[in-house]
């Protein structure tokens, strides 16, 4: 709590604080964190997501609407140019990086096409999570 204080009073513009429960992170809260993580319960929640979802190879919560998937390509997008596949408007997923043979490609322009083997991640509204809808 003193360290929170004292980062604020010193106009550390983001302060992140680590909480081991809720009521700990309502506190660091109401002194000024401005984030507040619980390491130990946000692990094992993306542990059971990563598990649940199948076609999810890792799952990060950026927010409670906002997530970062990792998947794999599905075989009809294979070959296909990332602009033709429409993924924004079909799925609601944002490709943000492709990882190729271990590598992860972050320069995807709308010319770019998939390969198999190929995962991609994406951002997207965790209501657009469509690919789990069988969309």
């Amino acid at each position: 709590i003193m360290a929170i204080m004292a980062a604020k009073d010193a106009g550390v513009p983001l302060v992140i604080a680590k909480a081991s429960d809720d009521t700990q992170r309502t506190i660091f809260q109401k002194v000024g964190a401005n984030r507040v993580v619980i390491p130990e319960r946000d692990g094992a929640v993306r542990a059971a997501r990563n598990l649940l979802a199948k076609n999810f190879l890792d799952y990060i919560e950026l927010s409670d609407k906002i997530s970062i998937v990792e998947i794999n390509v599905k075989r009809e997008w294979l070959n296909q140019r990332l602009a033709d596949l429409n993924l924004r408007s079909r799925y609601g997923l944002n490709v943000i990086a492709v990882r190729r043979d271990g590598e992860l490609l972050t320069d995807i322009g709308p010319d770019a096409t998939f390969i198999m083997g190929d995962t991609i991640l994406v951002v997207t509204d965790k209501q657009d999570l469509g690919l789990e809808r069988g969309k």
